[in-house]
């Protein structure tokens, strides 16, 4: 690569720039290991979050999706992972409003009154191991435990995840040298 300037009305002309593209573009040396990465990461927190999310009728465990976000240009956007149940938020709680605690005993929501007819749709209730009152009485005076799930599926594979980059990064350094 070379540059020349030009004095008076301060003209660069930089020459070599289209070569130096064409070695550092992204996206065929990254986009294919990101891609894969981006999976790998959607799929070990979805198992993970499965795994840690309470079960009841299998609703919620069921409800846990990972998706694949648009792509930027050629390059993978992202990742989501999220639970599409109307449970999950009184279940994981929410991180933004308080510190939730990623082991047991876990943080519980503040106290309140459930309605009964939705104690009565919950699985020991309807099966007619507990009363809907004792249930309603019970979240009255303790709330109810929150398992923030996704945080605690995060954490879980946080070391996994971090190898795991180790060897995408490894893989486009290969790819780099490969394109030399």
């Amino acid at each position: 690569m070379s540059f020349s300037v030009q004095s008076g009305n301060y003209k660069v002309e930089i020459k070599g720039v289209q070569k130096l593209r064409n070695r550092l573009d992204l996206a065929d040396l990254t986009a294919q290991p990101l891609r894969q990465y981006m999976r790998f990461v959607g799929a070990t927190i979805r198992e993970k979050a499965i795994e840690n999310a309470p079960e009841d009728s299998g609703a919620l465990k069921r409800s846990i999706h990972s998706q694949r976000i648009k792509d930027i240009g050629r390059l993978p956007g992202g990742v989501r992972i999220y639970a599409s149940s109307p449970k999950a938020p009184f279940v994981h709680g929410d991180p933004a409003r308080k510190r939730l605690k990623l082991s047991e005993p876990y943080t519980r929501s503040k106290p309140h009154y459930a309605p009964i007819k939705a104690l009565e749709k919950w699985g020991p209730v309807k099966r007619g191991e507990i009363s809907a009152w004792a249930v309603q009485k019970s979240i009255a005076n303790k709330g109810t435990p929150l398992v923030p799930f996704f945080l605690i599926a995060e954490k879980e594979t946080r070391s996994k995840r971090t190898a795991h980059l180790r060897t995408v990064t490894n893989q486009i350094e290969l790819n780099w040298i490969k394109k030399r």
